[in-house]
């Protein structure tokens, strides 16, 4: 399972998405119009970091 976690602002809530596959979790992502998106990879308790992006890099 793979979390994608956004914000559309820089002082907006923090809003979690749960993805099955990495696939829909990165295009999702890549949306231009969010602040921060970060994708994490789900091992039982445990988390990975797949990928962060900030709006304009």
């Amino acid at each position: 399972m793979y979390v994608l976690e956004y914000k559309t602002a820089f002082n907006g809530p923090e809003i979690k998405r749960e993805y099955s596959s990495l696939a829909d979790a990165m295009v999702a992502a890549r949306d231009e119009s969010l602040y921060r998106a970060t994708v994490w990879e789900m091992d039982g308790e445990h988390r990975h970091l797949v990928m962060r992006r900030f709006k304009g890099v």
